[in-house]
């Protein structure tokens, strides 16, 4: 009997050490950027889930606090904010949102019935179609620069911030906002966005030629829809 009990012994130690081995980090910068957002969030990281006017005005979001789930090109980003976007078109429409103070709404997300009900309440697409990363120590924001520089090329200034740049790449559906000075860096699949426009918080309207801001927010939030 000392045999078998060893054996299952050592098995169930097989079994706890294989079940307690951290997850392989996300590497962000190989995302296609239409991965579910389940695919990409992991329930032992503080994950909140809903919406923030102020963090991106036209996006459903999924925020990971301070988790050691992802990098960028291979960089560890410990100690960050991830914050993913999902698009809705019944969010980005809905004048109770968008009217008035900006508004903020959020729940604790554990499992996946917590991300359904985030994306039933708000009709938002079970797809990511961007993230924002939060990179405050200057050491990790020069690091980051370095390696969206390796991966894009030399950017173009962000005329509205001192330090920003951005790189609107359209051969491969891809916007990239670098706002050092907001402690953020954006990653965005443009297939559907604007092509003439961008506007946010940190980084201001950009025009990328023949920008209407005006028709840019009324197609955004769908304004003539609603007179």
């Amino acid at each position: 009997m000392i045999k078998p009990l060893l054996t299952l012994i050592f098995a169930s130690a097989v079994l706890i050490s294989c079940s307690q081995a951290p997850k392989q980090r996300i590497d962000l910068a190989k995302l296609n950027l239409n991965e579910r957002v389940k695919s990409v969030l992991n329930y032992h990281d503080t994950i909140v889930g809903g919406i923030d006017m102020v963090e991106a005005p036209m996006a459903v979001l999924f925020e990971v606090d301070n988790s050691k789930s992802y990098s960028f090109n291979g960089i560890p980003l410990d100690s960050t904010e991830v914050i993913f976007q999902l698009n809705s078109v019944h969010f980005r429409t809905d004048t109770t949102y968008h009217d008035g103070i900006g508004h903020f709404e959020i729940i604790k997300v554990k499992k996946d019935a917590a991300v359904d009900k985030v994306i039933d309440h708000f009709k938002a697409d079970s797809i990511i179609y961007g993230y924002r990363v939060r990179i405050k120590r200057p050491q990790m924001k020069a690091r980051i620069l370095q390696e969206l520089t390796k991966l894009y090329g030399k950017g173009t200034k962000n005329p509205h911030t001192d330090h920003g740049q951005y790189w609107n790449l359209k051969d491969k559906n891809r916007l990239i906002l670098y706002a050092p000075d907001y402690d953020t860096f954006v990653v965005l699949n443009s297939t559907n966005l604007s092509k003439t426009c961008y506007q946010d918080n940190m980084n201001g309207v950009l025009d990328f030629g023949g920008c209407n801001i005006d028709k840019y927010l009324d197609e955004l939030y769908a304004r003539k829809k609603r007179q």
